[in-house]
Formats: structure tokens, sequence, C-alpha cells
């Protein structure tokens, strides 16, 4: 009599658990580069990449490493992009010393972001993923987008759409964030 409402209640404990631990994030998780489906979350290791800046030089994700890193993926046909330029420019310029800060221009030529840039007075270093396999392997949808990443490389805040100079600054408090 008793065995069927134990039972049962085991049952419930042990699904509630599982479905607990499916949730949990994993902060230590490492994802293998060629591992096609995965997608960036919070809380996980930001995939690496290498992109040049638009002199050409090489930058690589690893080895910002020790200070927060803000990454925003944008293209010069997309309204929000533009929208957001001049307050990019403006937290750039008020927090240069405290975090890198990365603009990867998706599929352009070097030639049409350049003169965007120049046109427009911004500073803030610009990287290049002309085939878009960066923007790919961070799982984007919609630009611009943003990733707030930890002093060790993990992500802490991911931010779809054009961004002032406030939610700038929240992206930063969070990057800096101890885990």
């Amino acid at each position: 009599m008793w065995k069927r409402p134990v039972f049962v209640i085991a049952s419930v404990v042990v699904a509630v658990a599982l479905v607990l631990f499916l949730l949990t994030p994993r902060q230590n998780a490492k994802v293998p580069a060629d591992v096609a489906e995965y997608k960036p979350m919070v809380g996980y290791l930001a995939p690496d990449f290498t992109l040049p800046d638009l002199q050409g030089k090489p930058v690589t994700l690893s080895s910002l490493r020790g200070k927060p890193v803000i990454i925003n993926f944008w293209d010069t046909p997309c309204p929000a992009c533009r929208q957001e330029m001049p307050a990019l420019q403006e937290f750039y310029g008020q927090n240069k010393d405290r975090v890198y800060f990365l603009a990867v221009d998706i599929g352009e030529s070097p030639l049409v972001v350049s003169r965007f840039v120049q046109q427009g007075g911004y500073t803030f270093p610009v990287l290049l993923d002309g085939d878009a396999k960066v923007t790919q392997s961070y799982g984007l949808r919609y630009t611009p987008t943003a990733f707030a990443i930890d002093a060790q490389g993990y992500i802490r805040e991911i931010q779809v759409g054009a961004k002032s100079v406030a939610i700038l600054n929240e992206l930063l408090a969070k990057a800096e964030k101890k885990r």
C-alpha cells in the first residue's frame, strides 16, 4: 500500500533534480572549436578568434585576457548599427583604459568600412570578419549584438540592439563583476 506513493514521490524528486541539473550553467565547460552547433551563452568561454584590424594587424581575443572585453558585431547597412556609433565612440573615449572594445564588422570590404569609420571620426578598434565565420561561431541572428566578456574570457552578458552609453556601462559592469 505504501510502495506506490513512495515510488511516485521518489520519481518526482529524481525528475526535478534532473531538470535542475540540466538547466544549471556549467561555469568551467569548455567547448571544442569544431563543434558547429555550439552557440555562445552567458557563463561559458567566449569562442576564440583572430581577425585583422583596419590596418591589417591581427587581433586575437584570447591574447586580451586580464581585462574585460566588449565585442560589438555590426555592419554599415544596418540602421541600428549606424544609430549607436556615436554612443560607442563616447563609451570608448571614457573607458579605453578599463576595457578592450572591439567593433567587428561583418562581411564588408576593408575600403567600405575604412571610409565609414573615417567619415564618422570613430577611433575605436574595428576588426574585419570578411567571411563572417567568426560571426557564425557567435551564433548571431541580429545586428548589432554585443558580448560582455570578463577578464578570464567568460561571457557575462549578451545584448542585442542599438546601445546607449548607459547600456554599454552596464555591460562593462557585468564584465568586471567577480565570478
